[in-house]
């Protein structure tokens, strides 16, 4: 009798908790506008998908746009969080500065090369960073200069607004000027396509961008380490990143305008720390910023 008396009460006190579920009104949708920076958004768009399918009452936004946009937004308080892949720059430090705003807050979510990639069928395949940097750098010198055999006569890259941009002249030009003429394009799709309907081109990306493209290949870079030893040209794999085997490492980041906006900080904590984001970018062929990287050999 005890048993059933019991059983009773639960299924009342259920259907009360399913009745008052009924008649309350759902709640609200909180959504947030995130900046994303256009070399990284479709790498970043299918875990923000997947918070999305988590979250009943939190919503992402994901807007594509330049580097330099993520940033102006993001200084001017017209965004709560973008995600950028790049560090502030000069200019932007100075006006931090000069106007008293401190640096915001900021996690990493994944490490990638910016890469030096070609038409999969251009008899190119390694290169050494003093090389780049004199091509790039020199203007009587070209990738024929060092490769009487090689076609390429173009170098392509995303907008000058670019995220690409601004680390192709933080990590390979530093303190120099550009000497070449550059190809622009608004957006990634358009650099890999001209890549691959021209063998003359060498384009400027990440190898997020390049990874499961079979007709485009990265250009292995030998290169002088921080120790001053020298590292013969490997694949640009996400391996040869996690040891420090390649010359051009950065890093995508989600910045915070501050730490106060609740979903801001959860869709910080998704892409950074849960474990079915960081597994994607694993997946995608670069290396997730947080948890223990273990290398397996073949």
């Amino acid at each position: 009798m005890k048993k059933i008396f019991l059983f009773v009460i639960l299924s009342l006190i259920l259907l009360s908790a399913c009745n008052n579920s009924n008649n309350q009104p759902s709640q609200p949708e909180t959504v947030l506008k995130v900046y994303c920076d256009n070399g990284f958004y479709d790498a970043v768009k299918v875990p923000s998908d997947e918070f999305d399918s988590l979250n009943i009452t939190l919503k992402i936004d994901l807007t594509s746009t330049t580097a330099f946009d993520c940033m102006a937004k993001l200084l001017s308080g017209d965004a709560k969080a973008v995600i950028l892949s790049r560090e502030y720059s000069s200019s932007e430090d100075s006006l931090m500065q000069k106007y008293k705003v401190g640096e915001h807050p900021r996690e990493p979510i994944a490490h990638d090369a910016l890469t030096f990639y070609t038409n999969v069928d251009v008899q190119l395949d390694t290169i050494t960073d003093k090389q780049l940097h004199e091509i790039f750098t020199n203007p009587k010198v070209n990738f024929n200069t060092y490769y009487s055999k090689s076609p390429i006569t173009t170098i392509v890259c995303n907008s000058h607004l670019s995220s690409e941009y601004f680390n192709l002249k933080k990590y390979l030009i530093k303190d120099k000027q550009i000497a070449k003429k550059l190809l622009f394009f608004n957006g990634v799709d358009s650099v890999k396509n001209y890549v691959k309907s021209n063998k003359n081109a060498v384009g400027i990306g990440y190898l997020s961008q390049i990874k499961r493209e079979p007709n485009l290949k990265p250009i292995q870079v030998s290169f002088i380490d921080s120790t001053g030893k020298y590292q013969y040209p490997r694949s640009v794999h996400q391996a040869n990143i996690v040891r420090g085997f390649y010359p051009y490492i950065i890093t995508h980041y989600i910045y915070l305008l501050d730490k106060q906006t609740d979903v801001a900080m959860a869709y910080s904590r998704f892409l950074t720390k849960n474990g079915k984001a960081q597994t994607y970018f694993n997946k995608i062929g670069i290396v997730p910023a947080f948890g223990k990287i273990r290398l397996i050999a073949d």
